[in-house]
Order: C-alpha cells, then structure tokens, then sequence
C-alpha cells in the first residue's frame, strides 16, 4: 500500500485500487500501470507524499512527469522537502 493510500484508510477517506501484476524489469510504475490497465497515460496520475518533516504535501501529477522538489517547496513555501517514508 502506497503512503497516500495509508493516510486516505487512516482519515477514513474512500478511495479504490485497481491492481495489476507487477513487472520487476519496469523502468516506470505509472506508465507501466497505464499500459496493464489499457488506459491512456494522460488518464493516469501518481499521488506523491513529500514532507518538511513537520507537514505533508501530496502532489497528484501525470504519470509521464518528474515532480521536482525544488518547484513544489517554492510552492508551498517551504525551505526544503523530501519524499515521505513508505
């Protein structure tokens, strides 16, 4: 279960998952999910937990795309972030 997933069970939020067999030998989980579940990449979005070490941020982005830390600290107008712990 992804850290998104766990905070959305842990504040009791429905969500659903769609899963499909993973291959080890993939270079990118979301492309790999768009083509497993025949869906097109512009459908498929990642959710990614980063954090200040006091708050955590999800950015939701396509699967295609990089989210850069630099970008979203400036956003959200933190010093520095990092990618939340599984």
């Amino acid at each position: 279960m992804t850290p998104a997933c766990k905070v959305l069970k842990s504040n009791k939020i429905e969500f659903s998952i769609h899963e499909y067999e993973h291959d080890v030998n993939a270079k990118s989980f979301g492309l790999e999910a768009a083509e497993k579940l025949n869906l097109a990449v512009h459908e498929v979005f990642k959710t990614l937990l980063v954090t200040d070490s006091k708050n955590y941020y999800v950015a939701v982005l396509p699967v295609a795309h990089q989210l850069s830390l630099k970008k979203i600290a400036a956003a959200v107008g933190a010093k520095k972030l990092q990618m939340a712990d599984p």
